[in-house]
């Protein structure tokens, strides 16, 4: 699993916090595949206006979400997708981080026995 990280407009950016937008459309230039994570974060001017010279701000307003679901071809241009996307389930980053920690406190109680020895 990938993450990474998407520059997106204003108006854009509120439509997926409110739930009224749960796809992306992006040019397929970073390989994504269901189940990859993306960042989403929004940006102070479009992608109109950073074009025509407005500086790349962020707001400090930042979401993730998942893929889960790729489209390509339909009518879409080559290199572009369409990308489903839905709340992340922090579940299984929660239980890796819960294994590694005790797997750390495993490694602390064998350094403990040893200085006991």
């Amino acid at each position: 699993m990938s993450e990474f990280t998407l520059k997106t407009d204003p108006a854009v950016f509120q439509d997926v916090l409110d739930g009224k937008k749960t796809f992306e459309i992006r040019f397929n230039d970073r390989g994504y595949q269901v189940g990859d994570l993306i960042v989403l974060k929004e940006t102070k001017f479009t992608g109109q206006q950073m074009r025509e010279g407005s500086p790349l701000i962020y707001t400090g307003r930042e979401m993730q979400k998942q893929i889960s679901y790729i489209l390509s071809g339909y009518g879409l241009q080559d290199g572009w997708v369409i990308l489903g996307i839905t709340d992340f389930d922090n579940q299984q980053a929660k239980i890796e981080k819960l294994e590694n920690e005790f797997i750390n406190l495993d490694e602390l109680q064998s350094i403990v026995n040893v200085i006991d020895r």
